[in-house]
């Protein structure tokens, strides 16, 4: 059975009987237990021992999370790239400043004559959306082409039209196959150049590189009427990024409040490798957690698979006979328990740690609380579900113990030969009036509330419809049919069966005990549920 799927049988209420009731109500249960944890004290004794297991790994191998440490592995990363993509195109040289002045001088691009326009050389592949490698990059690259246009944002954030100087104009294509492929393939390798840095730069200082996906992305939105007056905290958004590109932002100052220069980390795209390598690095201990728990629920059930088929040899076990539902480590709530354990224990020792110690927001493991917060979305998943099956549970009960049938009438007969008292069972009229006094009393509570008196209304029409409808099967008699009664046929027909008898007061009881307004039906909204 697929425990991410809940699948419910409704049926009709005239064509249940009590033995389908109980059936029914039966299939439930053995649902709720299928989405609860079946968890036992070794398997949480094993989640929130590897969860110390790995948070103690994370703290003193991971260590912090430090972008000039990243930033470091990325350069060498993009460099890398940059020299391999140079060497394929026909570069015989050696060195990366070689390497790139070689791809500027092969791959040039009109909007290069606007640099003074955007900012100069420190800002002008954040603020020209040319420089971007995404989509909208392209786009603005291939408009370039056709309108001999350059765009971007000025020092304000606004967005900026500014044609393309003469000098550059010679970039761009004569006609439109040559537009197209001078505004997307010598783009791309143009942006290959850039990203280590300018001929004069790369490999000294790094240079201005361009922006990644996301500061890219962020740039773009920034343009727009509903970003360009926001603010992050006493910056404009746009002063913002551009303080996250040139890396001022994240860097230290002195006791004059100068920035230190050695501290600046610029934000461009090996920043972002940087961001990815160093959660890459977090994701390790994580990963161990992860792999430490599943390999012990697996090795543990197939144990207790095997040895519930008893076999006395190697040679008799048939994989085949084998619930792998019970024993894969994914899919079933038992180990969505245990990895929440396991992750809850790795974050908390993490966070303590980094409150501890004072470094916070540096000495956390980011991957460990998206982790933990996965987790948590599967347990609150697992019980909605369980939530939700009990409801249907409940709603069956309702009616079954709202439900009089030929085994109460026989109970009654019992009640009554053993007290020795006379008949408690009850006539097919008899149970009209049981019926009729709930509906009396239901009315009478319906006119009592005003605000929820439609809404109780329709329950009761409902309810009667299921009455009338059900009869037969309630009281077991094929031609037995209900009929509701006014006020004074109710009389005359209490009067008519000696209310005096103990019937009648067994038939108050049922009333007096009688809550309305239970679930009748099920519903599905407009996403299934």
């Amino acid at each position: 059975m697929d425990n991410h799927a809940i699948e419910v049988k409704v049926t009709l209420i005239e064509n249940i009987a009590r033995n389908d009731l109980d059936a029914v109500i039966y299939d439930l249960d053995k649902q709720i237990e299928l989405l609860s944890s079946q968890a036992d004290k070794w398997d949480y004794l094993v989640a929130v021992a590897s969860g110390i297991l790995c948070g103690m790994l994370d703290i003193l191998w991971v260590g912090d999370f430090s972008l000039k440490k990243g930033r470091v592995f990325a350069s060498d990363k993009v460099d890398g790239f940059v020299e391999k993509t140079a060497n394929l195109l026909g570069f015989k040289g050696d060195g990366l400043k070689n390497a790139v002045k070689f791809l500027e001088e092969k791959f040039p691009i009109p909007c290069d004559g606007n640099t003074p326009d955007f900012g100069g050389g420190l800002q002008h592949h954040l603020r020209d959306f040319a420089h971007h490698p995404t989509i909208v990059g392209l786009i603005f690259s291939l408009l370039t082409q056709f309108t001999g246009m350059s765009y971007g944002t000025d020092v304000d954030g606004l967005f900026k039209v500014v044609p393309v100087p003469d000098k550059s104009r010679a970039f761009i294509g004569d006609d439109i196959p040559d537009k197209l492929f001078k505004g997307a393939v010598v783009w791309f390798f143009h942006l290959v150049s850039d990203m280590a840095g300018s001929s004069s730069t790369a490999g000294i200082t790094g240079g201005t590189g361009i922006p990644g996906p996301i500061l890219s992305l962020a740039k773009e939105l920034s343009v727009l009427p509903i970003f360009k007056n926001m603010k992050v905290g006493d910056n404009k958004l746009s002063v913002f990024l551009s303080k996250v590109f040139n890396g001022t932002i994240f860097a230290q100052h002195d006791a004059d409040g100068k920035i230190i220069k050695d501290t600046v980390i610029k934000f461009d795209l090996r920043g972002e490798l940087s961001v990815v390598a160093e959660l890459g690095k977090q994701a390790i201990p994580v990963m161990a957690n992860d792999c430490i728990v599943r390999s012990f629920y697996f090795i543990r059930r197939f144990a207790m698979a095997l040895k519930s088929l008893n076999c006395s040899s190697v040679g008799d076990i048939r994989l085949r006979d084998i619930d792998w539902d019970s024993v894969k480590p994914f899919g079933n709530p038992t180990i969505t328990r245990m990895l929440t354990i396991s992750s809850a224990v790795f974050s908390t020792i993490d966070i303590a740690e980094a409150v501890i110690s004072q470094k916070y927001f540096v000495s956390v493991n980011y991957v460990g609380v998206g982790r933990f917060a996965v987790a948590i979305g599967s347990e609150i998943t697992n019980y909605l579900k369980v939530r939700n099956v009990k409801l249907i549970k409940q709603m069956y009960e309702d009616i079954r113990r709202n439900t009089f049938t030929e085994t109460d009438n026989n109970i009654y007969n019992r009640i009554g030969d053993d007290m020795d008292i006379g008949k408690f069972g009850l006539t097919l009229e008899q149970t009209e009036i049981l019926y009729n006094l709930e509906m009396y009393k239901t009315v009478n509570d319906v006119n009592r509330n005003g605000k929820k008196a439609d809404l109780k209304g329709q329950w009761l029409e409902e309810w009667k419809h299921y009455m009338e409808e059900g009869f037969s099967s309630f009281v077991d008699d094929k031609t037995a049919v209900l009929h509701w009664y006014s006020i004074q046929e109710l009389h005359d027909a209490v009067n008519a069966n000696s209310p005096e008898l103990p019937w009648f007061r067994l038939v108050l009881l049922e009333a007096m005990l009688f809550e309305p307004y239970y679930p009748l039906s099920t519903e599905i909204d407009k996403k299934r549920k």
